[in-house]
Formats: C-alpha cells, sequence, structure tokens
C-alpha cells in the first residue's frame, strides 16, 4: 500500500513531493525495523494461544496459508513492536488525504482494515498498533524537515566550495 501511494504520487506530482513522500514511507519502515531489534517482542498469537477460547479458522485455503506463514517465519517471530501494518497504512493514507483527496476517501477503508485485523488475527498488541501511528506521525513531520535542512546544508556547502575556488584563483 505505502508503494503504490509512492508511485502515484511520482505520477501525479513533482520530484520535491515525491521525494518527501518516500523519505516519510523509508523512515516509517526504518524505525520499525530499529524497534523490532531493541524491543523484540512476539506477537499475541504465540505468547498468548493457549489463553484464547476461540481459535481463528480461516476460509477455503486459510489455515494453509496461516500455517505456512508461521513456518517461513521462523526464528524472526520477534517483529510486533510497533506496527508496521499500522505505521505503513498511516503514512499512506495521510500521503493520500494531503495529495488526493478523491483517492484517500476510496482508500480510507482499507488501512482501518488492516489495523483492525492485525488485531483480530492475533498479529499485535494495542501497545503495538499505537507505537505504529506515533512512528507515522513522526515521520509525516519530521521527513519535510529533514529535507529542508538537508537542502540548507548543500547550499551552505556549495557557497563554501564557491568561496574556497575564488580564493585559489586570486
Amino acid at each position: 500500500f505505502p508503494a503504490n501511494v509512492g508511485g502515484i504520487i511520482y505520477a501525479q506530482h513533482d520530484k520535491a513531493d515525491f521525494e518527501k513522500a518516500s523519505l516519510m514511507i523509508l523512515l516509517t519502515f526504518y524505525v520499525s525495523f530499529l524497534g523490532y531489534m531493541i524491543f523484540p517482542a512476539i506477537g499475541p498469537r504465540f505468547t498468548l494461544a493457549g489463553q484464547y477460547l476461540v481459535d481463528i479458522k480461516g476460509l477455503w485455503f486459510g489455515n494453509q496459508l496461516i500455517d505456512f506463514l508461521n513456518q517461513i517465519e521462523g526464528p524472526m517471530k520477534k517483529n510486533c513492536f510497533p506496527s508496521q501494518h499500522t505505521g505503513g497504512s498511516l503514512i499512506a493514507i495521510a500521503l493520500l488525504y494531503t495529495h488526493n483527496r478523491k483517492l484517500f476517501w476510496s482508500f480510507l477503508l482499507w488501512p482501518t482494515m488492516i489495523i483492525w485485523a492485525t488485531i483480530y488475527l492475533r498479529y499485535h498488541y494495542v501497545v503495538d498498533i499505537v507505537a505504529g501511528a506515533i512512528n507515522a506521525t513522526v515521520a509525516f513531520w519530521l521527513a519535510p524537515y529533514l529535507i529542508d535542512r538537508w537542502e540548507a546544508l548543500s547550499e551552505e556547502s556549495q557557497i563554501i566550495k564557491d568561496k574556497v575556488a575564488q580564493l585559489w584563483k586570486v
């Protein structure tokens, strides 16, 4: 979903908007991966498995898909804080809100369902959802500042380079 929104912004807006959107998305992902390393939490589908009164049954191939995903995840089960499902979905919908209101309203249900499903399917605790939302919010506000600061530093360094070049010409 975030990559699709990035593609929409790339197609409909200028390069600067795309760069800011890309940085927002990447910050959200990198902070989540950092969180997985700092807070190696295992989701409730494993840690609370014995406490659930009702098993979640999938339709058609749902059970086989769940078993397959659990198997290929292997030792990488400590990846639930913060929720990247939440962070990625919220950053994508925030970008749609700021860049294309019609698509925002068309896709608003999608991140809502993803976030709800991560709780319902026992992939995340509520605190993971809150942390993912904070992650997306910080990335949304931090990315434009970082890009503006980077551009200012680039301009300053160019001025210094020009002054040094003038000194060498004298």
